[in-house]
C-alpha cells in the first residue's frame, strides 16, 4: 500500500527503476545493434550484443570493458 501511494503522489519514483525492455534495449538497438547485433556480416570486432549469452561474455572477458564504461558513465 505504501508503494502505491508514493507511486501515485510521487510519480517520479516509478521512472526511477529501469527495465530492460523498455530502456535499456531500445538504445542498443538503435545505436549497437546495427554493428553488434544479428547481422554476421554486418558485426564489427566479432562482438556481439542483441543476445544475453553474447554480452556477458564480452563484458567478462575484459578488465577495461569499453561497454561497461560506457554504460556507467554519466
Amino acid at each position: 500500500m505504501r508503494t502505491l501511494l508514493a507511486l501515485l503522489l510521487f510519480p517520479a519514483f516509478a521512472a526511477a527503476v529501469p527495465d530492460f525492455a523498455r530502456d535499456v534495449r531500445p538504445i542498443l538497438a538503435t545505436h549497437c545493434f546495427p554493428c553488434h547485433g544479428p547481422d554476421a556480416k554486418a558485426r564489427k570486432a566479432k562482438l556481439r550484443l542483441d543476445t544475453r549469452e553474447a554480452a556477458r561474455e564480452a563484458i567478462g572477458k575484459a578488465d577495461d570493458s569499453a561497454v561497461l564504461t560506457r554504460v556507467f558513465s554519466k
